[in-house]
């Protein structure tokens, strides 16, 4: 929680109820809420704030999810996406149904997202 406090620049009490948004969250995708608090973190310290992190922190659960990756591969792999494709976070969605509707395994998941990553 403290490094989410201070990622996002928000009191205490406030990173307490975004927690209670990860928990939901965690259920949701059948993650941890660490997990979820840990990529909203990473989401926060590339430069993403407010609701646009919290939809991009979901969109890193789903990926992990349906991709069968890891919570963290899968934040990196679509923080790289954005940054280097030069992306808009609204259209984050869209990489990951790319991701996970036309790939049939997983290790094309991991390789595309490390070719992705690697641009």
């Amino acid at each position: 929680m403290v490094d989410l406090q201070i990622a996002a620049g928000m009191g205490y009490s406030d990173v307490k109820n975004m927690m209670y948004e990860f928990n939901n969250l965690a259920k949701e995708v059948g993650k941890s809420t660490q997990e979820v608090a840990v990529a909203a973190n990473d989401w926060l310290r590339a430069g993403y704030q407010g609701k646009e992190a919290s939809d991009l922190t979901k969109a890193s659960m789903y990926l992990s999810t349906l991709g069968m990756i890891e919570s963290a591969d899968a934040t990196s792999y679509l923080i790289s996406v954005l940054k280097g494709w030069k992306i808009e976070a609204s259209e984050v969605m869209g990489v990951v149904d790319k991701l996970t509707v036309t790939i049939c395994s997983v290790c094309r998941v991991i390789g595309i997202g490390h070719k992705l990553k690697s641009r």
